[in-house]
């Protein structure tokens, strides 16, 4: 029987034959991108090329070999099905490439991360799938190992095949705990950055028109069709960063990758970037460095921590509540106006459970008790402490809430204390997750985040109380698993300001 299988991507159709009956549409479609779509047999339209596969006619095969014919061409004689797939999955992905009309195909690696996209040009051989891979692991979304499918807006689209590593076999995406990307993202930054034997990780860092050079130099159709490359990369060249020079093992520069991607997106990358270990956990760090005008007054940060909290039994039963309500976390919001809330996974990422029983409330009651300790350290005037507002969150691999206050709301403007309890599963599974407590910064009679901070490492068992009002962010969680149970979790508690006393 003849099967016909049509795939169809950015304005491309390819018909596969199957005269032999062989089964190789079906096995072709497991390695194919997702956003590569199946269109069926009965389709009016011509395809722009068709691959018919046929059974060799060889004599003394010791097993079943195929031929795969192309117009009147024979393009592959006495193959196994295994090869034949491999063939075709590469014919086809040149044929959609060279022939697309509706978008610029680029030799590169691409993941997202914080809705923006991290562009990894180079051909075969210049490890851009081994980078791309630790990166997944790492918390990004998977978009594409070999093309980087940009549109006229300069924004990427997927093409979100199977990882093919040459040092290793490697299964599917969503199964190396990897998520795939499906929206267009814009391209924020270039990684040109070849695997080299004992290299250090010290790129230099382009912008402007020589940032888009990697994309122009790894693009299949340039010398085709150089006006629309060049207006391309016109687009991306105002607001893209490239990094650019020979990089160490992919396990080492993939975290650095994404955190100096965070300090783009924030606003704290510096004009170059060099190896630097993390930061200590109260050391006050600058980034960029800038200079402090006369009439700016920096107010410094305070924040006060307690550890053991917890009785190890408490600690243990708080523990597995976290742990038996998974499917009760829903993904974290944001105050968009004192009514509403909304979701923005480009400024907030991680799952929040807000109807908790009074195994929470218990901890909610030893922390209360230490308030006014805390607000006498933190040097907050005194303020009847009135309702308690509670929830629990948990951070997995990836998950990040970009700098705010707690207050910067009319719904929540009665917020004076933060406390963030933190536990999780020992031994540790994760790392990052710092909570990130800015300097504030008087200017002109306003008050404003300064580049200054400290860095607060979420300690298990531990308790941080600081200013509702001061900024403060979690940075990114980075582990090698999306178990659940491996996340880092989080009790937050906000003490709002309650009627004044009554002395009668």
């Amino acid at each position: 029987m003849t099967r016909k299988l049509v795939l169809g991507a950015y304005g491309v159709r390819v018909a596969i034959v199957d005269a032999a009956d062989s089964g190789i549409g079906a096995r072709l479609q497991r390695v194919m991108p997702p956003t590569v779509l199946v269109d069926g047999a009965d389709s009016a339209d011509i395809p722009d090329v068709t691959y018919s596969v046929r059974r060799s006619c060889s004599a003394g095969m010791a097993h079943p070999a195929y031929d795969v014919v192309c117009g009147d061409d024979v393009r592959l004689r006495d193959r196994t099905a295994d090869e034949v797939v491999e063939w075709l999955r590469t014919e086809i992905d040149a044929a959609v490439a060279v022939r697309s009309r509706t978008a610029l195909f680029v030799h590169a690696g691409v993941v997202g991360w914080r809705g923006r996209a991290i562009v990894v040009p180079g051909r075969s051989m210049t490890g851009k799938s081994t980078l791309v891979a630790a990166l997944v692991r790492h918390g990004a979304t998977y978009y594409s190992d070999e093309f980087a499918v940009l549109a006229d807006d300069g924004r990427v689209h997927p093409y979100a095949r199977p990882l093919m590593l040459r040092d290793r076999p490697t299964p599917r995406p969503d199964r190396f705990s990897g998520s795939i990307g499906h929206d267009p993202l814009p391209v924020a930054l270039i990684v040109s950055a070849p695997y080299a034997d004992g290299a250090r990780w010290a790129p230099e860092v382009v912008r402007g028109a020589r940032a888009a050079l990697p994309i122009i130099d790894n693009t299949l159709l340039a010398r085709v069709e150089p006006e629309r490359t060049l207006r391309i990369s016109a687009t991306l060249a105002p607001t893209v960063v490239t990094l650019q020079g020979v990089r160490p093992d992919a396990e080492v520069v993939a975290p650095k990758i994404l955190e100096y991607l965070d300090d783009l997106l924030d606003g704290r990358a510096a004009a170059t970037t060099a190896e630097a270990g993390p930061p200590a956990s109260r050391e006050r760090v600058q980034a960029p460095a800038r200079a402090i005008h006369a009439f700016e007054r920096v107010i410094p940060v305070r924040f006060l921590r307690f550890d053991d909290v917890l009785e190890p039994d408490e600690h243990a039963r708080l523990l597995e509540y976290a742990l038996a309500h998974e499917p009760g976390f829903e993904a974290s919001g944001v105050m968009a106006s004192a009514t509403e809330s909304s979701i923005d996974p480009r400024y907030r990422a991680s799952g929040t459970l807000m109807s908790l029983d009074d195994l929470v409330g218990g901890l909610e009651r030893r922390l209360r008790r230490l308030v006014p300790h805390a607000r006498r350290e933190l040097g907050l005037s005194w303020f009847p402490v009135g309702k308690t507002e509670i929830q629990m969150a948990v951070h997995q691999l990836g998950d990040f809430f970009g700098a705010h206050v707690d207050d910067g709301n009319e719904a929540v403007a009665g917020r004076r204390l933060t406390c963030v309890y933190y536990f999780h599963r020992q031994p540790k599974r994760f790392s990052g997750g710092e909570l990130r407590l800015y300097d504030s910064v008087e200017r002109n009679g306003r008050v404003e985040r300064a580049e200054t901070y400290l860095s607060v490492e979420p300690a298990d068992n531990s308790a941080v109380f600081f200013p509702s009002h001061r900024f403060h962010e979690v940075r990114a969680v980075r582990s090698e698993t999306r178990s659940f149970h491996d996340s880092r979790f989080s009790v937050n508690v906000w003490f709002w300001v309650g009627p004044e006393p009554r002395w009668e």
